[in-house]
Formats: C-alpha cells, structure tokens, sequence
C-alpha cells in the first residue's frame, strides 16, 4: 500500500530533454502491464505535476514530475564508473512507502524502461546509490525471478589495516536495516557478497533477522546484531570508515569472537555456486602444471579459478575458456565490485592472473587435480 506519510525517494530519471513525458503517453506504455494513473493531490512540493501508479487497484508509488537542473552529485560526477554528458532540464521522481514487497520496486522499473522508451537520460536507484542503464533495467526486467542484487549494492572500503568495511545500500526501500561487516579480508569479498545477496533475499521475502541469534556455516557460525551494540567496540580504523553512515545498521559477526568474520565465511561463494564438497587446489609440481591445466578446456575439462590480475587487488572468481580468438583465457564469473575491468564476461590473460587455487570438474564430477594425467 501507499502511505503518503511515510514515502521514501527510490528511483528517479533525469532527462534534457526539452519535450516532457505525459501522463497519458506513460499509460499507454505501461496498461498492458496492469498499471493505471491517477492524478494526485498536489503532495511533493511545486511539481508540474504528481500522481499515483496503481497496480490491480493497488496504489504503489507516486510519480512526481519537476523542472530543475540541480542533478544529484552521483551524476554530475559520475558513479560506478558511468558518465552521462547531460544539461538536465526536467526529472521524474518515484516514491513510495518502505515495506517487505517487490511490487514498487518492478513498478517503478517499469516507469523507468518505459521514459528510456520515449526520451534520453539517466535513471538512478537512489537508495542503492547507482546509476541504472536502460540495458541494466531491460536485464532486470527480463529475468523469471529477480535477485537481492537487482534493488540492493553492496560497497567495499579499505582500511588502514589492509581489511575492509563491507556494507549494503538499498533495503530501506523494503523498510530494513541495511547489512555491514568489519575488517574483512579481501580474499573473502566474494564470499561476503553470496552471504549478504542470501540474507537480503531472506529478509526480502519476510523472513526477517532475529539479532544475536547463531546462523551455522560450513567453517564457522555468525550471528547478526544492532550496530549500536557493535560499534562502541570498533577499532579506530573502523570508526573512520563509517563516519558518513551514521543510520542503523545489522552488524554481521563471528559469534564466537564477536570479530571478523572471514574464516566463519570462507568457501561460502563456492559451497552455494558448485556445492559444499569442493577441492581447492593449488597449481605446482605436486598438483597439476601451469602448462598441463591450460590444456584442460580443449580435452573436455572444466577450471574454475579464484586470483588475482596485474593492477587489481582483487580476488576475482573465474572459469578457463577458450577465447574467440583460438587462445586459452580466464573468464570474470561475477562482477568485481572494485573494478568495472573486472566485470562478468571479461577475459583476462592467463599470464597476468596470480591464481589462489583452482578446482576442475569433467562430465558434471569435480576431479582432485592430482589425478589428471595428460600425455
């Protein structure tokens, strides 16, 4: 339902466009889909003009339409590594009221593919903080069933002791704290992603988070608390890390030590993404040669990786194919969030890639290394 007391900014498109969208071009876009307009009572502040989207009869989200050109500072400056060269004349907002459903959130996709349709400009997730592409909500709005990480970012930031701050932007839109850690290493990001995406989607869905209550992994157990308990006790490190995001949050640590929790959640990526009996190897003399695994792929074999590549510092999850142009390459398995080089699909040479360990399946089966023979 929409609370008009209670509305949150979730999307917004910005345009230069010196035509604007009407009402009416927007219903006939998006009636075949079930969504009506009714033009509201002047809520938001000096629009042109503002109405309510329904779904089934369901009021969802506001729209509201405003001449400006104040653009946010994700755009002027640009976010994530996209830029869009614009003089904003017009935007469109959407608001709606924070609760446990999807149904805003795809309505105003809709909205958004629907503007990218009739006019240029940028379409943002504010509250995830990114820039959305007309390509991003196409992929978005295709899939069967959407995922955490279609409403929900997560973000990375080093601290002075090597570790880094992992935390989520996003679920205030489906009225939740947002998820953080502390002093994470590295090599671990991937597996923090595949947990923080997991536990969204459980909250998402109404299963809500029970602080200080034991979640049992694999290599150790977690527990998630309020983050005003948690960050009395944050190193100073840490303290500097989280100046500018003073709002609750659910802290997620070991516990047993109430500290980091790397070890509690290394392998996690791999035990959802391949199942939880996985053999890690690395490549030597005692496993498999260089030589041997780049052969792999060609003889049936299937080589997944974790590593690093010249620049990055990173630890990236890939698979060894062979590329277009005849030669053996590592393939990006899922987006870095530090580099949009390392995005999904991107290859990278194999001699620029500092492998952490390798596991190699054949014919569905995982195979230790130390078994593969080549002639």
């Amino acid at each position: 339902m929409l609370d008009l007391k209670k509305l949150i900014p979730g999307y917004s498109f910005w345009t230069g466009n010196g035509t604007p969208v009407t009402i009416t071009q927007l219903s006939d876009q998006l009636s075949t889909l079930g969504y009506s307009f009714t033009v509201s009572k002047n809520y938001i502040k000096n629009p042109s003009y503002d109405c309510i989207m329904s779904a089934d009869g369901m009021p969802l989200v506001l729209l509201g339409f405003h001449r400006s050109d104040n653009m946010p500072g994700m755009v002027k400056n640009g976010f994530g590594d996209v830029k869009k060269d614009i003089v904003s004349q017009f935007h469109y907002d959407l608001l709606f009221t924070p609760q446990a459903s999807l149904l805003p959130s795809i309505a105003s996709l809709n909205v958004l593919a629907s503007l990218f349709r009739l006019i240029d400009g940028i379409a943002l997730d504010l509250k995830a903080q990114r820039i959305l592409t007309e390509n991003n909500i196409k992929a978005m709005l295709g899939k069967q069933k959407f995922g955490a990480e279609d409403f929900v970012s997560i973000h990375y930031i080093d601290s002075a002791d090597g570790r880094g701050w992992v935390h989520t932007h996003g679920m205030e839109k489906f009225g939740l704290n947002n998820l953080e850690t502390y002093s994470l290493k590295k090599e671990n990001v991937l597996d923090c992603i595949q947990l923080f995406n997991d536990l969204t989607s459980q909250f998402m869905s109404g299963n809500p988070a029970i602080p200080n209550t034991p979640i049992n992994l694999k290599n150790g157990v977690i527990t998630i608390m309020y983050s005003y308990d948690v960050r009395p006790y944050l190193t100073r490190e840490n303290e500097i890390l989280i100046k500018e995001h003073m709002e609750d949050f659910f802290s997620v640590i070991d516990f047993d030590t109430v500290g980091d929790i790397s070890s509690a959640i290394d392998g996690y990526f791999l035990e959802k993404r391949l199942g939880s009996n996985v053999i890690r190897t690395v490549p030597g003399p005692d496993t498999i040669p260089l030589e041997t695994l780049l052969k792999l792929p060609a003889m049936g074999f299937t080589v997944y990786s974790r590593g690093t590549t010249n620049g990055e510092d990173d630890h990236v999850f890939t698979e060894l194919v062979i590329g277009k142009d005849g030669m053996v390459h590592w393939e990006v398995l899922i987006d870095s969030i530090f580099s949009p080089a390392l995005e999904k699909g991107n290859q990278i040479a194999t001699d620029s890639f500092e492998i952490d360990f390798i596991i190699v399946y054949k014919d569905g089966k995982m195979i230790n290394p130390t078994d593969i023979q080549v002639k």
